[in-house]
């Protein structure tokens, strides 16, 4: 299953700034990630300089992602329904594309993906809000982004 809209996945941990009425909802968002896969986000306290990857400002408009232009430096925009579209626009910030019905009409989504019983995530938009963050994301978040493993071995150890 593809799950990414881009070529290939960005470094980890992203770096993310978010202006100051919008920390709040920023770190519950980035929470939700990092208890997926540790290390998939870090909230900083500068934009300048290329301390932060991807920006969260707001908009009058509704919440959304931009990085066409400049990937893989991402700003998610954030409207009055971002208490909702927040962690999701953070998944384009991973690269991650976006998963629709069968026959949506696909204008202004990220390099979508037709939506399977395969994956019921926080990408997808056919999951409940209850099925975002559960075993298909983990599942997604593992084979994108994999942890390193390290193995001791005692007798090489000593």
């Amino acid at each position: 299953m593809r799950y990414l809209a881009v070529d290939e996945a960005p470094d980890l941990p992203r770096r993310v700034w978010a202006e100051d009425l919008l920390r709040e909802q920023a770190a519950e968002a980035i929470a939700r990630w990092n208890a997926l896969r540790p290390g998939t986000f870090e909230l900083v306290p500068a934009l300048d300089g290329l301390e932060a990857e991807v920006a969260i400002v707001p908009t009058a408009t509704r919440t959304f992602v931009d990085f066409s232009t400049a990937w893989p430096l991402a700003v998610v925009y954030c409207g009055a329904d971002l208490d909702f579209w927040l962690p999701h626009e953070l998944g384009h910030a991973l690269g991650l594309a976006d998963h629709v019905l069968p026959g949506m009409n696909t204008t202004g989504y990220v390099r979508p993906v037709e939506a399977s019983e395969a994956y019921r995530g926080v990408m997808s938009y056919q999951a409940s809000r209850e099925q975002w963050f559960g075993p298909d994301d983990v599942r997604m978040m593992r084979e994108v982004f994999p942890l390193p493993h390290r193995v001791t071995l005692a007798e090489v150890a000593k």
